[in-house]
């Protein structure tokens, strides 16, 4: 049974023997933009790790699981330490590259894993992940002055709090559409915020209809499927609340 095979009240780490090695958890790469390359846990829905080089990404993968399993034990009323050895180890590896048809497009990587239909215990963790990351990302932008994300690093296209919230919100539903899912938008609420929270719950409605289903779908030039949406969401989240989280730890 693969480790993602568990439902979420067995989906923690085996100790593993004395005498045994490290627990393995196949991954892949990627890059999304040039120098930003991602580590995806297959065997942890949403566990990742990144770097401006392959080598960085791959090194930080070890710490970034431990501070995942860190992550889920305060959510879930658990704290205690993680002290297992890990391994990750890179099953599959993709590159971003620009679409034939439209080169102002990239295409991003559909691995092997990502064709796996979500089970119902997928759903389970899924379900409280997106849950707990939307409460940490709202709970460290809630803190910033309006201005504050003009001091991010690699930042270009968002230098206001609205901005960020705007991209956040712009982003997820692009890959609700990719879906086949999209908010009208007449619903769509005035407020960045309004925005961002009724496009998560669209994609949370939408998860349940997607379960158990063999959805591959292709919008301009890249693969699509529920398991890599749901990946692809969590690690935009995770992604800019680490973003924050450096800019608040330097702030005055």
């Amino acid at each position: 049974m693969k480790f993602q095979d568990r439902p979420i009240e067995n989906q923690r780490m085996q100790r593993p023997n004395p005498s045994s090695s490290a627990t393995q958890l196949r991954s892949g790469i990627e890059t999304l933009e040039p120098g930003h390359w991602v580590v995806s846990v297959f065997d942890l829905i949403g566990c990742y790790s990144s770097g401006r080089t392959e080598e960085e990404a791959v090194a930080q993968a070890g710490n970034r699981v431990r501070q995942y399993f860190g992550w889920l034990g305060k959510k879930d009323g658990n704290p205690a330490p993680f002290e297992e050895s890990v391994q990750v180890l890179i099953a599959e590896r993709g590159e971003a590259y620009p679409w034939a048809k439209d080169p102002a497009l990239t295409v991003h990587a559909f691995f092997e894993d990502d064709a796996r239909p979500l089970r119902p215990w997928d759903l389970d963790i899924a379900g409280r992940l997106l849950e707990w990351s939307r409460q940490d990302f709202l709970m460290l932008s809630g803190g910033l002055l309006p201005d504050s994300p003009s001091r991010l690093e690699n930042a270009p296209n968002w230098k206001t709090l609205d901005d960020l919230l705007g991209h956040m919100g712009e982003t997820e539903h692009m890959i609700l559409n990719r879906m086949g899912a999209m908010v009208d938008a007449a619903d769509m609420p005035g407020d960045a915020v309004g925005r961002l929270q009724l496009i998560r719950k669209k994609f949370q409605e939408k998860l349940p209809e997607w379960a158990e289903a063999d959805i591959i779908v292709e919008e301009f030039g890249e693969k699509w499927s529920p398991r890599k949406a749901l990946r692809r969401v969590l690690w935009h989240e995770r992604d800019h609340i680490w973003q924050l989280e450096r800019l608040i730890a330097h702030l005055p």
